[in-house]
């Protein structure tokens, strides 16, 4: 219950005292010469195109991938499946700092007008976590659709530990850095949220190699579209000198 009360009065302090730039994110699609143009245009500004080509509507799919000079990896673009008239495709990409995004598009019917998708919510991983056998591994049980009732999972959690915190943040830390940049004696265990934006969600145990921790999602329209970053640790004695452990990197998208 805890958890829930801190997440639900971090999220709403963020509504109240900065917009959500993830808000301006846009998909849209158009018909042009029987092919489907997808347009994503980021909230930084970067634009990223891809086409899903085929004979007709029904043809098959090319996946492109498409490069983006202001990311220094490049957006990987999925539009699919294949389906009739009138059916829904998806658009699934990666952005700059490595957030899967997936939208639901119409199959457009017009070669001149954009027609506008619709935001889907999606979980994706980042970085790595650290364990002297396993590492700490953290997931989400479901997509973070708010309105929802969902599980972070914490899973490898090693027989010695004896507590396990669970932490938020509205940002990365990009780069990752390691622990031992802290002065604690974890080698290869890394920061992989922005600390200056960290809220602290609460602190468990765990049922054999598994911990979980409920996470009620708020059904709020100016959630939508909002990304957050959940990491989680644990104190593990024996793991490291410093007995100290982290997991990869969670990042939410929400939406309804």
């Amino acid at each position: 219950m805890k958890l829930n009360v801190l997440l639900l009065a971090a999220l709403t302090a963020l509504t109240i005292t900065a917009a959500n730039p993830a808000q301006q994110r846009k998909v849209q699609v158009k018909l042009n010469a029987l092919n489907i143009t997808a347009k994503i245009t980021e909230p930084n500004g970067v634009r990223t195109y891809a086409v899903f080509r085929g004979v007709g509507i029904n043809g098959p799919i090319e996946i492109p991938v498409t490069f983006v000079p202001d990311c220094p990896n490049p957006h990987f673009i999925l539009i699919g499946p294949s389906t009739t008239h009138n059916h829904l495709h998806t658009v699934h990409w990666t952005d700059c700092n490595d957030v899967a995004h997936r939208w639901s598009v119409p199959v457009p019917s017009s070669g001149s007008l954009w027609e506008d998708g619709t935001r889907l919510p999606v979980r994706s991983s980042y970085g790595f976590g650290c364990g002297m056998n396993n590492p700490l591994s953290l997931d989400l049980d479901d997509e973070p659709a708010l309105g929802s009732n969902r599980t972070l999972m914490v899973t490898d959690v090693p027989g010695t530990t004896t507590l396990i915190g669970m932490t938020m943040a509205f940002a990365q830390a990009n780069p990752a850095y390691p622990l031992t940049a802290l002065g604690l004696a974890s080698p290869e265990c890394f920061v992989h949220l922005d600390l200056n934006s960290a809220i602290s969600l609460g602190i468990g145990t765990a049922s054999g190699t598994t911990a979980s921790f409920p996470l009620a999602l708020p059904s709020s329209a100016s959630l939508e579209g909002l990304i957050v970053h959940m990491q989680s640790t644990a104190l593990s004695p024996g793991e490291n000198p410093a007995g100290l452990i982290t997991s990869n990197g969670l990042n939410l998208v929400l939406a309804q």
